[in-house]
């Protein structure tokens, strides 16, 4: 289901940036910083270096869910890790659409990165609204983010300027 978007305007001579940090429930981080701590321990008892590259992995993936941020610019639209990486960038040139639909985590099989049934490919990181860019070329790609509106918005702003 679509949700209704406000128009963001734009001056032709202007700049227009919207950024979120789209974040998890506080749990899911917090669920694999503790195994990852207990996993730490458990390899430093017994002297497992394999463990202990086990729970540093587990530690980059704890940052890793950690959020991602979403960014739209007169680039297009760009999802980054907390730390920068990975990145992905879909170009204004590569965009269709831009709308806000509300995401049910299981609709895509789960949270994280998804394929929903659909064919949508989805960063999921909870319930709730999302932005939706169809591509000219390829899958619709789908994220969970507050203030989705705003970002749709946008990005129909600079769609018709081109």
């Amino acid at each position: 289901m679509t949700r209704p978007v406000r128009p963001v305007r734009v001056p032709a001579d202007g700049v227009a940036v919207w950024t979120q940090l789209a974040r998890p429930r506080p749990w899911l981080p917090a669920v694999l910083l503790v195994g990852a701590a207990a996993s730490l321990g458990g390899g430093l008892l017994a002297d497992s270096p394999t463990q202990v590259w086990g729970s540093a992995a587990l530690a980059v993936a704890a940052v890793a869910v950690g959020g991602v941020r979403v960014t739209v610019d007169a680039r297009g639209l760009t999802l980054s890790g907390l730390l920068g990486v990975p990145r992905y960038r879909v170009p204004l040139g590569r965009i269709a659409a831009a709308d806000v639909v509300e995401v049910a985590p299981l609709a895509f099989g789960g949270w994280g990165l998804r394929l929903s049934r659909r064919g949508e490919v989805g960063v999921i990181l909870r319930a709730g609204p999302g932005l939706r860019v169809d591509r000219i070329a390829g899958r619709p790609l789908v994220i969970t983010v507050d203030d989705a509106a705003t970002g749709a918005g946008l990005l129909r702003a600079l769609l018709a300027q081109r």
